[in-house]
């Protein structure tokens, strides 16, 4: 009896030793989701950032955009109106020169579509009067004669060359102020919006796998937990058994003391009367053999009182 109560007790502390272990493996793994968890949402903020940033450089890039268009558009409408202001000078020059009505009419027209295609600029415009008027005031070819040559009289070359409306040069070549600054702005919102793209998209793929690892982390926990609620059932179990065991004892107790208690009466009662007088020596040796077995009751019942509780 004694045996099973060690082994019950050993089984006991056992069982929860385990459910302490237990208990220590859910608090790691919840320290550890706990970070996880943190750390996500670190890697949730950064991605926001980066998508703030992201847009900011998507609306910048698209300031500049218009405005590069705008400014494309300005110099378009300035060559326009250079090369009208650039025929209105020409033609009465022309007519001055003697130049009959068909072959004026000639290279002001070209000189219209070009100036009204925003692609060429107003300086082939000008370029297409030379080759048609190649004739003089007194009908003579011009400094090309007819092998070809710009064919143009001095005076309206000189006044080609300044047509302007103030009486300044007229600069016919295609305007660039602004253009260098706003293209190199433009490449490098577009390289930062590049780099952009991929932080965000490596803070994406880096949430996404510490998300993976969470949930990882979290079934783990749901493991331990299970395992932990299966050890306490069972630790639960021991101890019923042990209750149960101990009550049992205590019983069985309480029935030996009680027999002894009677054994001991009846021993004592046996010896009071075999020692009154007249004592002979059968009645003598009848105590004797009646005292011994009351010591091994006695020591019976001590060994009986001194068994443990559980």
């Amino acid at each position: 009896m004694e045996d099973e109560h060690e082994a019950l007790v050993e089984g006991e502390g056992e069982a929860a030793g385990q459910v302490d272990e237990m208990a220590e493996t859910v608090a790691e793994l919840q320290r550890i989701v706990a970070e996880r968890d943190a750390a996500l949402v670190r890697l949730r903020e950064e991605a926001t950032a980066r998508q703030r940033r992201l847009s900011e450089l998507e609306d910048a890039l698209d300031r500049k955009t218009a405005q590069l268009i705008h400014t494309q558009r300005l110099q378009v409408e300035r060559r326009e109106a250079a090369a009208e202001a650039a025929a209105e000078a020409a033609t009465p020059l022309l007519a001055r020169e003697g130049a009959d009505d068909g072959a004026a009419a000639k290279p002001l027209g070209s000189l219209s579509r070009c100036s009204s295609d925003g692609s060429s600029g107003a300086g082939t415009g000008l370029a297409a009067l030379a080759p048609a008027h190649r004739h003089s005031s007194d009908g003579s070819s011009g400094t090309g004669g007819t092998g070809g040559g710009t064919g143009t009289t001095p005076l309206a070359r000189r006044s080609l060359a300044a047509v302007g409306p103030t009486g300044t040069p007229l600069e016919l070549t295609e305007p660039q102020e602004g253009w260098g600054g706003i293209s190199e702005t433009s490449r490098r919102l577009e390289v930062e919006l590049e780099a952009a793209q991929r932080q965000l998209q490596a803070a994406s793929e880096t949430a996404a796998s510490a998300e993976d690892e969470v949930e990882t982390m979290r079934a783990g926990l749901a493991a331990a937990h299970d395992a932990a609620a299966v050890q306490g059932e069972a630790l639960r179990v021991e101890r019923e058994k042990a209750a149960a065991a101990r009550e049992a004892q205590q019983r069985e107790r309480a029935v030996l003391v009680s027999l002894l208690e009677c054994k001991v009466s009846r021993l004592l009662a046996h010896v009071s009367h075999d020692l009154e007088p007249p004592v002979d020596e059968a009645r003598r040796q009848r105590a004797s053999q009646e005292v011994q077995a009351l010591r091994r009751l006695v020591a019976a019942a001590v060994v009986a009182l001194q068994m443990p509780d559980g």
